[in-house]
């Protein structure tokens, strides 16, 4: 990166004057070359799938909760299939083959109905009553699950090429540091999408 600095300042006119409209209008170029150079995501960057996935996942146990309350099921066939459909029609508009929103989709709606098993047997296990204060599942949660899916199929997009590399899917692999759900819903919800993109399986890859 410093060899490409000094290349770039070697660039720049000897005799620019720093208050002429053309010393601006360089220097700001100039600058934005040195951002590109700093802050330019690594080729096994997925910090952006990562956080979608993790901010889908948040909006679960709201889920959990309008279900304990109102004894509904937890699976709900057919509006996972409806999702599944309107996930692929947007991932359609931005490139992503159907078979791959198709899967991606489906590892989120697996790793959220597991979510929502573990926290419903908690609540059994130590008799949890009803719960006071939950969002309104049909204006609230329920379209923030649709934007974060749509965030989520974006940032697949994105990504897609990365998790193909062992860099790319181990970095996507790694649970996150926050208590935000267990391993095993981390897992499923990650390896669908390295799998929908084509990518290595956990053994294909040298240990990080």
């Amino acid at each position: 990166k410093m060899q490409m600095i000094e290349r770039s300042m070697s660039l720049l006119p000897s005799n620019l004057s720093l208050t002429s409209p053309a010393a601006v209008v360089t220097l700001a170029a100039f600058a934005l070359l040195l951002l590109g150079l700093f802050f330019k995501r690594p080729g096994d960057d997925v910090s952006g799938l990562r956080s979608a996935v993790a901010d889908r996942l948040s909006l679960i146990p709201d889920v959990a909760r309008h279900k304990w309350n109102t004894a509904a099921a937890i699976a709900d066939p057919a509006r996972e299939q409806r999702l599944i459909e309107a996930a692929v029609v947007k991932g359609r508009q931005i490139g992503l083959p159907d078979h791959v929103t198709r899967a991606a989709i489906e590892a989120q709606i697996i790793a959220s109905k597991q979510m929502q098993e573990q926290l419903i047997q908690s609540w059994r296990d130590k008799g949890q009553g009803t719960f006071a204060s939950v969002p309104n599942f049909m204006e609230e949660t329920r379209p923030k699950i649709e934007e974060a899916t749509d965030r989520l199929i974006r940032e697949l997009a994105v990504a897609s090429r990365m998790l193909k590399t062992c860099p790319g899917a181990a970095a996507l692999r790694e649970p996150p540091s926050l208590d935000l759900t267990s391993d095993l819903v981390w897992a499923t919800a990650v390896e669908g999408l390295i799998r929908s993109a084509g990518g290595p399986t956990p053994d294909a890859c040298p240990p990080r």
